[in-house]
């Protein structure tokens, strides 16, 4: 593992540690209070107004890698609720 994603290996863990129905307010939030440099990055990165992707170090590409497994992770918990109707591969809504 890099160690630009230790903060989120360490997210991704408490969540697959979490066992109750607070998710948000007990892990996900507190960690990015946490995180205030991770904030900042990513609100920087969100505020680039460019139309091609930008050229961005290989410590940038592996935070946004394991902030995409973070969010993998996330989509997956709702995925397995019950009556939860995703979207198919085709973005139609239906089962997955």
């Amino acid at each position: 593992m890099h160690s630009d994603q230790g903060p989120y290996r360490e997210l991704y863990q408490a969540i697959l540690d979490y066992d109750g129905n607070g998710l948000a307010e007990d892990v996900v939030l507190p960690w990015a209070r946490a995180h205030e440099a991770e904030r900042r990055w990513f609100g920087a990165l969100a505020a680039a107004r460019v139309t091609e992707v930008p050229a961005s170090t290989i410590e940038d590409c592996w935070r946004l890698y394991a902030m995409s497994r973070v969010c993998d992770l996330l989509r997956l918990g709702f995925a397995r609720r019950p009556g939860y109707e995703g979207l198919d591969d085709r973005g139609a809504a239906g089962g997955l």
